[in-house]
């Protein structure tokens, strides 16, 4: 077992496994926690087959399949490609490496994190940057 790999569970993945159980929806905790200890530290993603999921899992097709749509439709894990399920980095992430590149892509074409926002910053290369905010509409 290599322990310089840890996951992060944010309070907003915690609230996702929270909500899915109120809803009884165990498959899709069962899956999202599955997709999140076995996603590649640098992509944020696993490339698994819906058969072999159904398989882990012993649950039926059906079941997988909509523990998958439950989740996409939470924004908890994304399908950027047919059986590559990248996970939501605001929500859980593998680290040994902050990359969480594969979630946040346009037209599949992964993004590169060139900064991280970190207001206890103090090292010569952390820069300042006035910032005005505006409120998305996520419906």
């Amino acid at each position: 077992m290599n322990c310089s790999i840890f996951v992060k569970l944010t309070d907003s993945g915690s609230n996702l496994i929270l909500e899915l159980l109120a809803e009884k929806k165990t498959i899709a905790v069962w899956l999202f926690c599955y997709l999140f200890r076995n996603m590649d530290i640098d992509a944020g993603a696993v490339c698994v087959s819906k058969e072999v999921l159904i398989s882990e899992s012993g649950k039926s097709r059906s079941g997988v399949y909509d523990a998958i749509r439950v989740l996409k439709a939470k924004n908890a894990i994304s399908e950027p490609y047919d059986g590559v399920y990248a996970v939501n980095p605001n929500l859980a992430w593998r680290s040994g490496s902050t990359q969480k590149s594969l979630f946040l892509n346009v037209e599949k074409a992964p993004k590169r994190i060139k900064f991280l926002a970190n207001p206890a910053a103090v090292t010569e290369k952390s820069v300042d940057v006035n910032l005005r905010l505006e409120e998305v509409d996520n419906a």
